[in-house]
């Protein structure tokens, strides 16, 4: 939730920077306001926009997209579904809500998606036992239930504001770099192209290292925190067995820095906290 804060005010500071300047380079009051003004209303207005319709299923659906999810087969349904609906009924919940989706993917993986879906790769399916993939699917159910889910929306909804902002400033420097071969105003030109190229280095340095620590952090406290909802619910063991045969062989043969950016913790350090819990 911290995260997803960070990333709203963040994007928000770039968006208004973009119309704050944008603004003063125009020069004239919009309706009477300031032109801080006005680029602080409009980027607000902008933002909680986007949040609303981030909240919306077209963001649900374009999320599905992102990930190349596929509806279920009917062999597919029929091998899936009856383990969740075990799983929900044992978290006290309602499987209808849900909806299952396979990514045509050889990477083991499962994803929870928004509010409403749940995705497993075809990998995970040929690579695990129906326990294990009940303790999975219980791991991503963990993950909705307790609204990691909706907090990673909105964090991916605020991101895409100041991705969009990057890209015009980029935009707007390409244009400038044209009037670097006028005489005399080539120089000023090229002096304010680099300042702003600057000013990318600096937000990246200061401001995307943080955050991407903020959500690295965050991201493993959640996933210790679905692996407890998993136990808690009598499939931890399943999920244990998926980790120590499937997950931490892969791992071993990552290098240090690809394991230092993954946003899940060690498949060791996990399995030995199932342990503890009784899984």
């Amino acid at each position: 939730m911290i995260t997803s804060f960070f990333s709203i005010f963040i994007n928000w500071m770039l968006l208004y920077s973009l119309l704050a300047l944008g603004l003063l380079l125009y020069g004239k009051p919009i309706h009477g306001w300031r032109p801080e003004i006005a680029a602080a209303l409009l980027s607000t207005m902008g933002v909680g926009t986007l949040l609303l319709v981030g909240l919306t299923p077209i963001a649900e659906w374009m999320l599905r997209r992102s990930y190349n999810c596929d509806k279920c087969t009917p062999e597919e349904a029929s091998y899936l579904q009856p383990l969740f609906d075990e799983i929900c009924r044992r978290a006290g919940q309602n499987p209808a809500q849900y909806r299952l989706y396979v990514c045509p993917t050889e990477d083991a993986n499962a994803l929870a998606i928004g509010s409403k879906s749940v995705a497993v790769t075809t990998g995970l399916l040929r690579s695990t036992t129906p326990a294990e993939l009940q303790g999975v699917l219980a791991h991503e159910l963990g993950h909705h239930t307790l609204n990691h889910t909706f907090w990673l929306k909105i964090t991916c909804v605020a991101g895409q504001i100041g991705n969009w902002t990057l890209r015009i400033y980029t935009f707007s420097l390409m244009l400038a770099s044209l009037l670097c071969k006028i005489p005399i105003l080539g120089y000023v030109m090229i002096v304010l192209i680099w300042a702003f190229r600057l000013l990318f280095i600096l937000f990246d340095w200061f401001v995307q290292l943080p955050f991407f620590l903020g959500m690295l952090f965050g991201s493993r406290r959640n996933e210790y925190a679905a692996d407890k909802f998993a136990a808690q619910i009598g499939c931890g063991s399943g999920l244990k067995s998926f980790l120590e045969r499937v997950l931490t062989p892969r791992e071993a043969r990552e290098g240090f820095f690809q394991r230092l950016k993954n946003t899940h913790p060690s498949s060791a350090k996990r399995s030995r906290r199932l342990a503890h819990l009784g899984a």
